[in-house]
């Protein structure tokens, strides 16, 4: 049975996170935006330790993310998405860095998709209107910055000026100096303003290249024509709040971000990969291999982590079993082998399902094992 409900993936979020905390003082803060499928219940069934908060309607990412904040214990806040998996050193090394880092305003990892590839927007400059137009309409310039921070390479630690607010690490007393999130952006553009803030009151924001985490995408918000003016509406907060503006830069954005949007989704159409895949269980359980082949009506293979570099171009989809593989070897592994024809799903310890995306502009995927 196949499923697309956000709870999936937001269960295998905290017990990545349930992993990556232990030993540590630490707590874990949902909060849920009027959601309509199993979240709430899942959470007070399997993860009765989480602080629940419950919102009566959608009041947006940055209310809900502050509101987070406000119940909070810690002096470190991570700011986590529900579509994220993370290796288990990873808050561990976040804060050692912290310590070592001049000036610090937030801290955020490489992130890469379902299928292993590293995502851009992991460091990203501040979009003023020149970079935002050479970003819309693909216009190449040496004397404009780029949209995404290329002067950090994939794999390094340096400064960058905006990170995703999809995990973004950042000290309490900081975040609230500068007022946290600005609830005035429903979603989209409130990591852009927070890091601007940031930048504005003498902090630094830092990328870490070698600390990587799994953003599925697509989970927590599905590209609709909302989510698009939601888009549009974010950038057009952020201008007239930092910038000078006028109404061909506003009817520029409009359009740019209408076209781009729009191509996106074809382009990631395009990409969608083969089906028919052979099936290949990192596992040593014959009865796991039993019950997702009753589930997909396909023949799986077991396999260990050392045969996954000689799959070459082969058309396969790797189930990683969370009982005999750590997040960290999972997500080593799906960086190692991202090529096109490899798609990835995971099973979490002891869970009855496994899932996995392939395209950020569709929701992932969700099989139930009986």
């Amino acid at each position: 049975m196949v499923s697309f409900n956000v709870e999936y993936f937001l269960q295998l979020c905290l017990l990545s996170i349930k992993e990556a905390i232990r030993g540590l003082e630490a707590e874990i803060i949902v909060v849920d935006n009027n959601s309509q499928d199993g979240t709430v219940t899942m959470i007070r069934r399997l993860f009765p330790e989480v602080v629940l908060l419950i919102n009566t309607e959608n009041v947006g990412f940055a209310q809900a993310n502050n509101q987070g904040v406000a119940v909070s214990k810690g002096e470190q806040i991570c700011f986590v998405n529900p579509d994220i998996m993370v290796p288990g050193d990873i808050f561990k090394k976040l804060s050692e860095l912290e310590e070592r880092l001049p000036d610090v305003g937030g801290i955020g990892p490489r992130l890469i998709d379902g299928r292993g590839l590293f995502l851009q927007e992991s460091k990203r400059n501040i979009p003023a209107p020149l970079i935002a137009f050479q970003r819309l309409f693909g216009i190449r310039s040496g004397i404009i910055k780029k949209y995404y921070a290329s002067h950090i390479s994939e794999k390094s630690l340096g400064a960058v000026e905006v990170l995703t607010g999809a995990f973004l690490w950042i000290k309490k007393t900081v975040f609230q100096e500068i007022g946290g999130f600005d609830t005035a952006y429903f979603i989209y553009g409130e990591d852009i303003d927070l890091a601007y803030r940031l930048k504005k009151a003498g902090y630094q924001n830092y990328y870490c290249g070698k600390v990587t985490a799994v953003h599925f995408k697509g989970e927590s918000t599905k590209l609709t024509s909302f989510y698009k003016k939601q888009f549009y509406t974010a950038m057009t907060i952020f201008y007239k709040k930092h910038f000078k503006t006028n109404w061909l830069l506003d009817r520029i954005v409009w359009v740019g971000v209408s076209f781009v949007s729009s191509v996106q989704f074809l382009f990631d159409k395009k990409k969608d990969l083969p089906k028919n895949k052979e099936l290949m269980l990192v596992s040593q359980n014959q009865k796991l291999v039993i019950k997702i082949e009753k589930a997909v009506k396909k023949e799986v293979a077991l396999a260990t982590l050392n045969q996954l570099p000689d799959l070459g171009t082969n058309n396969i989809e790797v189930i990683f079993d969370g009982d005999f593989v750590r997040y960290d070897e999972m997500i080593s592994a799906m960086q190692s082998n991202n090529t096109h024809a490899i798609t990835f799903r995971i099973r979490p310890r002891n869970e009855c399902f496994f899932l996995g995306s392939d395209c950020s502009s569709n929701h992932g995927e969700v099989v139930l094992l009986g």
